[in-house]
């Protein structure tokens, strides 16, 4: 089992500025303390602090930073993840995966969103509008009926992958569905 983080009366800004953004992306007191090796109990304290008077201006300015470098990173993930994806669409091999690396842009994609306006207070936070949620799902959706369109075209103009169904002959038993 781990060893519990040992007690210090002092935090650097840097370390509290981590502690807030680990606080805000995971919202689990007990995973920043493992991972940042600072008391569930100062982590409390510095949530309600953080809750009730906002963050000082100090952090507030390194959280920002930080965010900003993180959204940078992950932007460039995102770009490569869409390049795949566009490459594996062009190829359509493995729908799979193609709906895996789809999966995993999104949620980059989520983690760029969420640091490009890092609230002050978990209060703050904001759900998109209706407009910009229905903005958003209208071109993931009409994104993925354009791909799906494409590869059913491309299915069509391949007659080797079309199968012809068998008649039935009568007095023979129905053929059982689950054996198809």
């Amino acid at each position: 089992m781990a060893q519990p983080p040992a007690r210090r009366s002092q935090y650097t800004n840097d370390e509290k500025a981590r502690a807030y953004l680990h606080i805000q992306t995971y919202n689990n007191l007990s995973q920043t303390e493992r991972e940042l090796g600072i008391s569930r109990a100062t982590l409390t304290q510095w949530r309600k602090e953080w809750d009730t008077k906002g963050l000082p201006p100090e952090i507030a300015d390194l959280v920002r930073e930080d965010s900003q470098r993180f959204r940078q990173q992950a932007e460039l993930v995102r770009d490569a993840g869409l390049a795949k994806l566009l490459e594996l669409i062009n190829k359509a091999d493995d729908p799979k995966l193609i709906v895996q690396v789809a999966t995993a842009i999104g949620i980059v994609q989520d983690k760029v969103n969420m640091m490009s306006k890092v609230p002050e207070a978990r209060s703050q936070r904001d759900l998109p509008d209706g407009e910009q949620l229905a903005r958003g799902l209208g071109t993931f959706v009409g994104e993925m009926m354009a791909v799906a369109q494409d590869r059913r075209a491309r299915l069509d103009d391949d007659a080797s992958n079309v199968v012809e169904e068998q008649p039935f002959y009568e007095g023979l038993p129905a053929p059982d569905k689950e054996q198809e």
